[in-house]
């Protein structure tokens, strides 16, 4: 390419430069864009990983008011088997929805089903639930997300669990 320079006015005749792309050049800006992307994933994947666990505390404090604390945690539950494969249809009763999860899955114990009757009476009923113990909740919880996660392939685990991440949903709550 020709280039001149000017200086106080004055141009200089036109000289031609030759722009050689060498391979330590090319190699350096591979490399610095390379460890650039790596620490903006890293810094996307912390801070969506920080909104999970924010997620995940907001639910544990939940642990005095039991209605609260089924209500969020089926909440939870549903979105996340939306994200790892099962969307409900729109205006699906929640009980029809656990049964198609519990068929899809063969989820042991009817886990999914005992949540959906606890987040119904919670969410439907106007009298005051009966203590349930906050730990039994978060065990129903967590093992159906075990017995899901037992069932996936690796592959497809991951891409799942990254997407939970996105939607800032905790999969595991202790």
């Amino acid at each position: 390419s020709k280039v001149s320079a000017q200086y106080a006015g004055v141009i200089s005749p036109p000289a031609s430069v030759r722009v050689v792309v060498t391979l330590p050049w090319l190699s350096e800006i591979i490399f610095k864009t390379l460890i650039f992307l790596c620490a903006a994933v890293f810094l996307w994947w912390g801070i969506l990983y920080g909104l999970a666990i924010r997620e995940k505390n907001r639910i544990v404090s939940l642990a005095k008011d039991s209605r609260a604390l089924v209500i969020s945690l089926y909440a939870n539950a549903r979105d996340l088997v939306a994200i790892f494969d099962v969307c409900p249809s729109p205006g699906q009763a929640p009980l029809a929805y656990a049964e198609l999860i519990e068929r899809k899955y063969g989820i042991e114990n009817k886990i999914f089903l005992k949540l959906t009757q606890l987040f119904e009476e919670a969410k439907y009923s106007s009298h005051i639930l009966a203590a349930i113990d906050s730990d039994a909740i978060l065990d129903y919880y967590n093992a159906l997300f075990k017995q899901i996660i037992d069932q996936k392939e690796k592959r497809v685990l991951i891409l799942s669990f990254w997407k939970a991440l996105m939607h800032r949903k905790p999969v595991f709550i202790r």
